[in-house]
């Protein structure tokens, strides 16, 4: 290996995006280069990013005044606009972890993350998901993430869910 030629993969890059694509994905695009194409962040329209902004703020005020449902479609707006958003994707697993759509809010917090937040809400969501299907290692890692994050000190509940996910693996994999 020659270590100039090595790529730093940064969370959110798009470089990050293409080391995350499935099998799957590639073969897609090998017969449709068109599909499930990844969102060059150089390619959005200043206008179109804009447009997706003011969708967050207004779907966040709607959240925030138990008005979810319409948050959501506001949110699915605006990450149509801004695919490359952490942002869009975070308040959307918000959104519909409130309106009991786990799968869905599940979907949009593991695409915040692959775009670089680490918000801890998300986090420790994708930790207890990872610890019931018994995957110690991304555990580990969510709640160290979480953990990290000076923000988690606003959230005294998802601290202690962190730690306790965190210790817990960290038992069930020898290390403690």
């Amino acid at each position: 290996i020659i270590p100039h030629a090595l790529i730093e993969l940064s969370p959110g890059s798009s470089v990050f995006q293409r080391a995350l694509t499935t099998v799957e994905q590639i073969k897609a695009q090998a017969v449709d280069p068109d599909s499930q194409r990844v969102v060059e962040s150089e390619e959005i329209d200043p206008q179109r990013s804009a447009q997706a902004l003011k969708l967050y703020t207004q779907a966040r005020t709607m959240r925030q005044t138990g008005r979810g449902t319409d948050a959501i479609g506001l949110l699915d707006q605006a990450a149509r606009l801004d695919p490359n958003s952490a942002s869009i994707q975070r308040e959307l697993g918000n959104a519909l972890i409130i309106s009991n759509d786990r799968v869905g809010a599940m979907s949009a917090f593991e695409r915040a993350i692959e775009l670089g937040d680490r918000s801890p809400r998300g986090l420790v969501h994708l930790a207890s998901q990872a610890s019931s299907r018994g995957d110690d290692n991304r555990v580990i890692w969510l709640t160290t993430q979480a953990l990290d994050n000076n923000s988690i000190s606003n959230h005294p509940m998802a601290r202690s869910i962190a730690s306790v996910l965190l210790g817990t693996s960290e038992i069930k994999s020898g290390y403690l």
